[in-house]
């Protein structure tokens, strides 16, 4: 440090000033990292507040919500579901797999045989609603 004449320009005092390091405090988070962006960091020196700041990485891991059914499966068609990345617009699909039978209820007697017809009889899934249906044989005469 120098203090020199205002006037004439003398040197009054000289001082020698000791160059320290810099005393920097803790990191501390200003942007978070993503899955895909990188984040950053800035620490303060507590002597002069020269900022120091340093990139933090990307993830590289997306961080998806529950999946969510946008088509049910049925017996015989694939169903979809899909969910979403909670930092960045990634979607990921993937295919429910149909059932793959049917579980059909009960046959009931939609039309009863007789002695010379053939009747019908009907069950329903109860999954998808898809009917079956079967003749019920003539039961002849009985005499």
């Amino acid at each position: 440090m120098i203090a020199d004449c205002t006037g004439c320009g003398k040197i009054l005092e000289q001082e020698e000033i000791t160059v320290t390091e810099h005393k920097f405090g803790d990191w501390k988070i200003v942007a978070d990292a993503t899955c895909t962006g990188n984040g950053t960091e800035q620490r303060i020196c507590t002597e002069c507040g020269k900022i120091e700041t340093r990139e933090i990485p990307a993830t590289g891991e997306h961080k998806y919500d529950e999946w969510i059914i946008k088509k049910a499966a049925t017996c015989t068609e694939d169903g979809l579901e899909e969910r979403f990345c909670s930092e960045d617009d990634e979607v990921e699909t993937r295919v429910i797999p149909a059932i793959g039978k049917h579980s059909f209820g009960e046959w009931k007697v939609k039309k009863a045989a007789t002695c010379t017809e053939v009747g019908l009889e009907m069950r329903v899934c109860t999954e998808c609603g898809a009917t079956e249906t079967r003749e019920i044989p003539a039961i002849g005469h009985k005499y």
